[in-house]
Parts: C-alpha cells; sequence; structure tokens
C-alpha cells in the first residue's frame, strides 16, 4: 500500500516519508454496479468519487452530516465516499428538487488564508467550464469552518469499472475511440480555458445514465490541494503513477500535453487490457515513465491495427512537443484511423460528421499535421570528443568511459563536474557514483552558470534513488541512464544528445 499524501510506500501503516500513519484499504461494494473499490488508490491527488453515482458503504464516522442543511441550499442525505480531497456526499439542492453531490475538503488542505483563497479561485474556475463531457460545478463555498464544491451528481458507471467487466477488460474498437474522442472534446474546452486535470484516469471517466456519455469527473480539483499536498522536496509527486506524464513524475511544470500523456496511457489499456508500464513499486514505475519508452499497443494484443500503434505512442513520447498540439488532434487522427481499419471512405465520413474539408490544404488546416514517426537512431560509427566523469572509475568494465570508448569515441575524462572545461566535445557523461548528492552539487551551479557552453549532459546513477533522479531532470539534463541499464543505453542518450 502506498501513501496518499506522498506516494511512498507505508511500513506497517505508516509513511516513512511525511508520518502520515493510515488504516489497512477498506474494500467495500458500489451498489450501482458492483464494482469494488479501493481506497488510497493515488499518489497525493483526488482519489473520492467527485461526481459519482456509485460509491462506498457510509461509515458510521460520516453520520453527522446527514440531515445537515448546508447555507440553506443542500440538504445531506447520505454518504457517498472518501477521498485524498475530502469527504464526498449526496444531497438535495432545495428549491430545484435536484440532487447535487457535495465535496468537503479536507481541512489541512485549506487551512491558511492563502490556501482558502486559492481553493476559491480554482472553484470559480472550474464553475466556468461549460461542456456536455465536463461535470458540472454548481455552487462552492464554506459552512462550519469547512469548504466545499457542489457539483453535479451522477449515475452510471466509471470507464474502470467498464473496463474491469469487459471481456479481456479490453472495449470494442469503435467505442473505444467513440470514448476517448468524447475525453479529447472535453479536454479541448477545459484546455482552452486555462485548466489541466492533473489525474486523468478511468477512475475520473464516468458513462452516465442513460446514453453512457463521457462525463469527466474532478476535472482541475488536484490543483487545489497542490501546495498542501505535495510537499516541499524535490522529487515528491501529485497524480496517479500509473498516468502520470515524465515531466510530472519529475516535479515539473505541467500543462495541456501532461493531460494527453494521460489519455494515451487509458487509449493503451482500452485498446490491450493492460497498461503500458508495469512495477512493484512507485518509485519504480516513475522511473519507467520517465525513461522507458513503451511497447506498441500490438505486442500486447496482435490485433491492434498499426495506425493506432502509431497514434498511441505518440500520445505517450516522453517530450511533452513531440505529443499532439492538442486532445483534437489526437481524435482527428483517431476518426481517420478507423475510417481506414474500417474501409470507409474518409471523405464521406468527414461530411457526415462536419469536417470535411474540400482540399487537402484545408484538411491539413482542420485535422493538423500527421504524427511523426519517432526518429529511429540508427547505429553509426561515433565521432567527436567527450567528457566523462566518472569518479576515478575508468577503468572498470562497467564505467562510462569503457562503453564510450568501445563505440569508437574519444574520451577526456575529469575527476569532478568542477574539473569540467569545455573546448570542442560533443557531450558531457556525468557517473554520479557512490555519492550522487555531491554529484549533483557541484553539476547544479555548472548547468545554471551556463559554464558547460551549452553541451548535452547525460547523468547516470541509481536505478531506485527517486530524489537524485528527481532532481537531476529538474537541471534540464538531456538523459538519466540508470547504472543497471548503462550497457543498453548510454550510446544511445548520447546519440540522441548530440542530435538535438
Amino acid at each position: 500500500m502506498i501513501c496518499m499524501r506522498c506516494g511512498r510506500d507505508l511500513v506497517d501503516g505508516n509513511c516513512p516519508s511525511c508520518g502520515v500513519t493510515l488504516p489497512p484499504p477498506e474494500r467495500t461494494q458500489a451498489p450501482s454496479t458492483g464494482e469494488t473499490l479501493a481506497q488510497g488508490a493515488n499518489v497525493g491527488g483526488n482519489a473520492g468519487t467527485g461526481g459519482l453515482g456509485s460509491a462506498t458503504t457510509e461509515p458510521a464516522s460520516t453520520d453527522a452530516l446527514i440531515g445537515q442543511l448546508i447555507n440553506k441550499r443542500f440538504r445531506i442525505r447520505s454518504f457517498l465516499g472518501e477521498g485524498a480531497m475530502g469527504l464526498v456526499y449526496r444531497a438535495e439542492q432545495i428549491g430545484l428538487a435536484r440532487d447535487v453531490a457535495i465535496k468537503f475538503v479536507h481541512r489541512h488542505l485549506v487551512d491558511s488564508r492563502d490556501r482558502l483563497l486559492r481553493f476559491e479561485r480554482e472553484a470559480l474556475a472550474l464553475s466556468k467550464l461549460e461542456h456536455p463531457g465536463i461535470v458540472a460545478i454548481y455552487d462552492y463555498g464554506q459552512w462550519n469552518d469547512q469548504s466545499y464544491i457542489a457539483m453535479q451528481y451522477l449515475s452510471g458507471q466509471s470507464l474502470e469499472s467498464l473496463v474491469k467487466s469487459s471481456p479481456d477488460k479490453r472495449l470494442p474498437l469503435a467505442e473505444t475511440v467513440r470514448i476517448v474522442g468524447e475525453i479529447c472534446d472535453a479536454l479541448d474546452v477545459a484546455h482552452a480555458a486555462g485548466v489541466v486535470h492533473r489525474d486523468l484516469k478511468p477512475e475520473n471517466v464516468m458513462l452516465a445514465d442513460p446514453d453512457k456519455r463521457v462525463k469527466i469527473v474532478d476535472f482541475g480539483i488536484a490543483k487545489i490541494a497542490d501546495s498542501a499536498v505535495k510537499l516541499t522536496r524535490e522529487g515528491d509527486v501529485l497524480g496517479t503513477p500509473a498516468y502520470m506524464a515524465p515531466e510530472q513524475c519529475a516535479g515539473e511544470p505541467i500543462g495541456p500535453q501532461t493531460d494527453i500523456y494521460a489519455l494515451g496511457v487509458i487509449l493503451y489499456e482500452l485498446l490491450t487490457g493492460g497498461l503500458p508500464f508495469k512495477a512493484p513499486t512507485v518509485q519504480a514505475l516513475i522511473f519507467k515513465h520517465v525513461l522507458d519508452d513503451p511497447s506498441p499497443p500490438s505486442e500486447a494484443a496482435p490485433d491492434v491495427h498499426g495506425a493506432l500503434d502509431e497514434i498511441t505512442l505518440w500520445a505517450l513520447r516522453k517530450r511533452r512537443e513531440t505529443r499532439p498540439a492538442s486532445a483534437g488532434a489526437l481524435k482527428a487522427r483517431l476518426l481517420e484511423a478507423l475510417d481506414q481499419i474500417e474501409g470507409r471512405s474518409s471523405d464521406q465520413h468527414r461530411r457526415k460528421t462536419g469536417t470535411y474539408a474540400a482540399t487537402r490544404a484545408e484538411r491539413s488546416a482542420v485535422l493538423g499535421d500527421a504524427p511523426p514517426r519517432a526518429p529511429r537512431i540508427e547505429p553509426e560509427p561515433a565521432e567527436g570528443k567527450i567528457i566523462a566523469v566518472d569518479h576515478g572509475a575508468a577503468g572498470a568494465p562497467d564505467a562510462p568511459t569503457t562503453h564510450l570508448r568501445r563505440a569508437g569515441y574519444r574520451v577526456v575524462r575529469a575527476d569532478s563536474p568542477a574539473a569540467i572545461t569545455p573546448d570542442d566535445e560533443k557531450a558531457i557523461v556525468v557517473d554520479l557514483g557512490a555519492q550522487p548528492r555531491v554529484a549533483l552539487d557541484a553539476l547544479a551551479p555548472l548547468l545554471a552558470d551556463g559554464k558547460l557552453s551549452g553541451l548535452p549532459v547525460v547523468v547516470v546513477g541509481p536505478d531506485d534513488a527517486m530524489d537524485e533522479m528527481s532532481r537531476a531532470l529538474a537541471l534540464k539534463i538531456a538523459a538519466y541512464v540508470p547504472r543497471s541499464k548503462l550497457q543498453r543505453r548510454l550510446l544511445k542518450a548520447v546519440r540522441r544528445a548530440t542530435r538535438r
């Protein structure tokens, strides 16, 4: 089990990082779907039920609010669930006689004036999002010193529940494209308003009754808790690890492409019945998102068409600027692929859907450029000099200098980052050695002050040192190579770095 606040593995129910003590996860039945729910599934984010109609069984400790009148507007009827953000109740809006879901935010998330103002600012932004695919925010405010958000109450089924109940945990292609396309429509509206979801996953996608149309819940609410949940140490993260983009894993600023990456993971899951990355721990999973390239979906499910491989891997690119420019661009390519696979005339389908453009230039303006394939790094003779900092291990078989010289590079060795004197080299390779924090302390000011002449820096470090990896990536290095994968990845990382 992992800590809901900081993502560290718990030890006997206690978090060694932030000191939180959590009970074992409670597993209860959702009355409307029969789905088994587990609390504490994400890292520091919003694991609650949001506007969902299905929820956990009401615990006795929540009885106190049942029947209460909230600001003369909402009458609490029943308890729905609890997540990292707070408690969620079903209520009736007085005067309108409609059901709503009310989320009472945990007090520690808004325990200062600054955080309260931030909560109100973010809630106001969310309330302005108007789209059929986004759960509506009706009201927000304070009651008995507690902050709350009142939102649309939904009955139906989550995408997570639908996938779990489907054969092989996969959906038919047409249904997959419809669902992902409707998510894209909602994301485009939110991104245009400057709102990023931050925790997009099947659990937060509702298929509402009666027509099973997409409704995204908890849209952007994770940002309200960001300053309180995410600790100040480098390397702490906010989100659900299985769906987190590399920049989110590294604690870097996020944007629309962060949501697109998460949607790429969802697309992969719907096509194959599994996730692109799996690992035994949160830290190992985060490393995979940052460092590993996903396999094409067709390797996990051979019946997946090559066009879908290309689109899915496009959304899962490591560098955000190489992902689709918008969710709409991703949807357009999915529709094109569906036309191709089902043998329909693309132009006829576009006329029916209202996105037909008469000329190729006009069609390109509507749909965007085709997703470029990831450049293939072909083996080639190594040329140029490389500065290598390997802390006295130059002659060891697994030292970076050994691999670089075998590949044909001329290596100029430095005993420490401070001894680097760039001349006509192509790149710098730094092995963090036995004292990675000391090495990073020496490297950071050189990068910050521009003393490395803009040369790309490839860092070799421990496999399981989350703090060191996150800090190295925050320094805007070209690549981080885990020591256990040095032989396979070092030369590839150097070639990529020197080609940029």
